[in-house]
């Protein structure tokens, strides 16, 4: 039978440890990239949501026709996968009459946003729409439910 020394097992030990660390240090260099990758489509997003706010916000402007302001907000937040960036709503909102001036409209956005309940801050300038607002549009619009 064929023994193996201490010192092999040692050396084993040290071998597979540097294995091991050479694994780990490739895992972190791989979150890392995915990482940068994410922020590298956040930015991409918000730069489109800049240059093209109607489109980043997902809704077509007359879509928004008749909606209270709030209903508008949380219309752009769901197609826009529950997130709410205000310049994206400030723009569609006036284009579709919402808001008549651009003089006050991020503070008239802040202000429903804040009134309304359905909104959590995510980071500035951006807001997501709590999941207890996938209830229909007339609820949330009336304050009351919808009796069935």
């Amino acid at each position: 039978m064929n023994q193996i020394s201490k010192s092999e097992f040692t050396e084993l030990k040290k071998k597979l440890g540097r294995e091991l660390d050479d694994l780990k240090a490739a895992a972190e260099e791989a979150n890392y990239r995915v990482e940068e990758k994410q922020d590298e489509i956040r930015a991409v997003e918000l730069t489109e949501s800049l240059l093209y706010p109607a489109a980043a916000a997902g809704v077509l402007i007359g879509e928004l026709h008749g909606l209270t302001q709030k209903e508008a907000l949380v219309k752009i937040a769901k197609a826009n996968k529950g997130v709410l960036h205000t310049k994206a709503a400030k723009s569609v909102m006036l284009r579709a009459g919402l808001i008549k001036s651009s003089k006050n409209a991020s503070q008239i956005i802040f202000n429903t946003v804040l009134k309304s309940g359905l909104f959590v801050k995510a980071a500035p300038g951006e807001y997501e729409l709590l999941e207890q607002e996938k209830k229909p549009l007339e609820e949330f619009a009336s304050g009351t439910p919808k009796k069935s």
